[in-house]
């Protein structure tokens, strides 16, 4: 297992270095340069070195888990807020290089499923995060929590 461990990992560092190596040189040449399609192509390295540290994070918290006697009751909400975190990361990112194309080039059309599924995706995440609040929230109030005499019936 330590070796899949040591695979993984490696792995999903290469991609996060070639990731910033690439976005490095888009930035570099868009500079010099002016924008052109590189902009484009730097925006989709951010957005895949940001996936790629959320999947890091992920098989950390995985791992962590694992080595774990007992089941980890608060991972889910970690997991959850990573990926909060991330879909409000992406469309920061979009909603940037949306005003940033519509600047140069006129009103980005094809960006629009783009932003569109991530807001959405956002939206619904947060939306499933307060019913789950709720969900709890009623439970421990109209239950109470079980004793050690319950417990051995």
């Amino acid at each position: 297992p330590r070796l899949a461990h040591f695979r993984i990992v490696t792995f999903l560092m290469m991609l996060l270095f070639i990731d910033a190596l690439f976005l490095q040189y888009a930035v570099g040449v868009t500079l010099a340069r002016g924008p052109s399609v590189l902009l484009y192509f730097g925006f989709e390295y951010v957005i895949l070195a940001s996936a790629t540290v959320s999947t890091v994070v992920k098989y950390a918290l995985y791992t962590a888990d694992s080595f774990v006697d007992n089941r980890w009751e608060n991972k889910g909400l970690y997991v959850f807020y990573l990926e909060l975190v991330t879909d409000l990361l992406h469309i920061f990112v979009y909603m940037m290089f949306f005003l940033i194309i519509m600047k140069y080039y006129g009103f980005p059309l094809h960006l629009m499923r783009d932003l569109y599924g991530t807001i959405r995706n956002f939206r619904t995440r947060v939306s499933d995060f307060i019913r789950y609040r709720r969900v709890t929230t009623n439970m421990n109030e109209r239950f109470a929590d079980a004793t050690a005499e319950e417990l051995e019936r």
